[in-house]
């Protein structure tokens, strides 16, 4: 099920610190449902991933902010997201995502979140690693144009980087749920079942 981040007592933000080792000529995937952030919520997350140099990957996290169809509005966040991935104990990937604030304000600019003429209320993030990853640059961009909401890829040194943005959690979720196994070359597991 999806994770759901809910307002914050006394707005102290909660700890999430999740540890991956993927050993020697092992296919691993990461890949939880979206995180439902509700106003009020306060949470500091790292995403710390140690990959052998024979294994492959594929790990995403998507953030929704609020349920549109329950007319839900995300006015106070705290969230920071951090992604620290290495190859053979060599860093290959850092990423770090920080909202604190009105989040509409933050991904109101052309540069941060602009989706559909209006902030995005989705986002996610998803990284493969593996020896064929860069050969597969112009798939992962063709399949992005079928995409409802917006993407982008970039590919190096046995990496590929794909950013969503869409206008809901709906369709975040029906954009990954089609782009993933695409990417991966096998299907879903039955929890992302639609």
């Amino acid at each position: 099920a999806a994770e759901r981040l809910y307002r914050s007592p006394g707005g102290a933000p909660g700890v999430v610190h999740n540890q991956v080792v993927v050993g020697a000529h092992a296919d691993a995937g990461w890949l939880p449902q979206e995180t439902i952030v509700f106003d009020g919520a306060a949470l500091n997350r790292t995403l710390t991933i140690d990959v052998a140099q024979t294994a492959r990957l594929v790990a995403v996290e998507s953030v929704v902010l609020g349920r549109a169809a329950m007319g839900e509005r995300v006015r106070q966040l705290h969230l920071t997201d951090q992604w620290r991935v290495t190859r053979g104990g060599r860093l290959v990937f850092a990423d770090a995502t920080r909202l604190i604030g009105d989040p509409v304000a933050v991904l109101s600019g052309r540069a941060t979140g602009w989706c559909a003429g209006e902030p995005a209320s989705a986002f996610a993030t998803v990284l493969l690693m593996g020896p064929d990853v860069e050969a597969r640059l112009d798939a992962a961009r063709d399949a992005l144009g079928d995409l409802s909401g917006l993407g982008g890829a970039s590919a190096w040194n046995g990496l590929m980087v794909v950013r969503l943005l869409s206008p809901n959690g709906s369709t975040m979720r029906r954009d990954l749920a089609m782009l993933l196994p695409r990417l991966m070359a096998r299907p879903l597991p039955r929890v992302w079942s639609l």
